[in-house]
């Protein structure tokens, strides 16, 4: 989670989903991180706000981990 952040000046949650991918939840989205990106292009251009959000991608693939096996559902 990172925040506050953006044009929201909110909370952006990166995590490593199921099929061990980072998944994005900010505001109403809630996707994968290539497609997170490609929205924020669109809604943000090269704006601050954009800078800010791309600044977050970075950091969210530095720091979480896909070399291992990816989480297991709840009902499993």
């Amino acid at each position: 989670m990172i925040g506050a952040i953006g044009s929201r000046d909110d909370f952006t949650t990166f995590f490593r989903d199921k099929d061990n991918e980072i998944t994005v939840k900010c505001g109403c989205f809630l996707g994968k991180i290539d497609k997170f990106l490609e929205k924020v292009t669109q809604t943000h251009g090269d704006s601050k706000y954009a800078l800010v959000y791309r600044a977050a991608v970075e950091i969210a693939r530095l720091q979480i981990d896909l070399s291992g096996e990816a989480p297991k559902d709840a009902d499993e």
